[in-house]
């Protein structure tokens, strides 16, 4: 899905100015892709001697509910929509943030290794907000 999102911004730079808007969908759907999700859900909840989750309650909507928010998008509704990505289920949508120069700077000769380590030694990075997660075991 990622690369789908570069494609579009490249999509975005060159056709924008044809008047032909790009914006991307990131369906969250019941497609053959997921099932390995429901399969471990469902064999979750069977060791625990629950009920089987329902896709729908676990957060992925139908291909025809997704469709909706593709259809929205292509629609005249979406006029004024560029270069987004739209989340879409059915139930929930959400419209992501964009990627943004954070700090530049410029000089008159070509950066070197070194340089970089110079400058960047102070700099902190901007957390990513991956998800930790623990090995089996805990360890």
């Amino acid at each position: 899905k990622e690369g789908m999102i570069g494609l579009m911004r490249t999509a975005l730079l060159e056709f924008s100015r044809f008047n032909i808007r790009n914006n991307a969908l990131w369906p969250i759907g019941q497609t053959d892709m997921t099932q390995v999700v429901f399969e471990r859900a469902r064999a979750a909840a069977a060791q625990q001697g629950e009920p089987p989750p329902d896709p729908v309650a676990m957060g992925f909507g139908t291909p025809d509910e997704v469709a909706a928010g593709l259809v929205w998008l292509a629609s005249d509704g979406a006029t004024h929509f560029n270069g987004q990505i739209l989340t879409f289920n059915g139930r929930k949508t959400g419209l992501w943030t964009h990627p943004a120069e954070r700090h530049a700077a410029f000089r008159d000769t070509p950066w070197t290794t070194d340089d970089l380590d110079a400058y960047y030694g102070d700099i902190q990075p901007l957390p990513v907000n991956a998800p930790v997660r623990t090995p089996p075991g805990g360890k």
